[in-house]
């Protein structure tokens, strides 16, 4: 080989490494772009999530504005339909509900009513004519035998996780009367991997000792 073929060699080693060289820190530099811009977008998403609960949970105005109003009755109706008294109270039993039924000094975005003996939760919000008649959501839940047989009430309170009786957690509590809560099945931590899947299997069926149990995404 001469001296003349070495050196060309020798040159093509070397664009050759340059090459990956370069090659290589581009890739770097794309890399840690990459997961740089991928954690601010976490911390910002967390962020915001803390702050829009804050907002819900703690703002007076904002609680002021979307007041609900929870009813609690053991049946979903109790008329006699061959009647016109029975046709009148069947509109105002808590199935469909007027401006009579609630606290006067609550104007409620929505109605929520819980039947005690279908272990259902019905939310409703106002018709044209201002009456709690149009159904928005119905989900399944477990009441208790402390669990109010009948009222209004006006729900207040809110917590992401709350301890409740038996030394368990459950989430998203929300405060009806009392020691009365919303909150998800039963965690035995304030961990999202000890639900109690036993508890969840009871849904439908009275289980609680008073709160009203509800799936996780129902209770949020």
């Amino acid at each position: 080989m001469t001296k003349k073929q070495k050196n060309v060699r020798k040159k093509k080693i070397i664009i050759t490494i340059t090459f990956l060289l370069t090659l290589l820190l581009v890739v770097s530099i794309a890399s840690a772009i990459y997961f740089t811009t991928r954690n601010s977008k976490k911390e910002l998403t967390s962020k915001n999530t803390n702050i829009l609960y804050y907002n819900e949970s703690n703002n007076k105005n904002e609680e002021e504005e979307n007041v609900i109003v929870v009813g609690i009755e053991n049946n979903e109706s109790q008329t006699n339909e061959n009647s016109e008294e029975g046709q009148n109270n069947s509109e105002n039993n808590g199935s469909i509900i007027n401006n009579n039924n609630v606290p006067q000094k609550a104007d409620p975005t929505y109605y929520i009513k819980i039947n005690n003996q279908a272990n259902v939760v019905t939310v409703y919000k106002k018709d044209s004519k201002g009456n709690y008649t149009v159904p928005v959501k119905a989900m399944i839940c477990s009441i208790g035998d402390a669990t109010p047989q009948s009222g209004v009430y006006t729900m207040s309170d809110k917590y992401t996780w709350r301890l409740l009786e038996g030394n368990v957690y459950g989430q998203y509590a929300c405060r009806i009367t009392g020691h009365i809560l919303f909150h998800s099945v039963p965690y035995q931590k304030q961990d999202k991997s000890t639900l109690e899947w036993w508890e969840y299997d009871k849904l439908g069926t009275k289980a609680s000792l008073g709160c009203i149990r509800l799936k996780v995404e129902d209770a949020k």
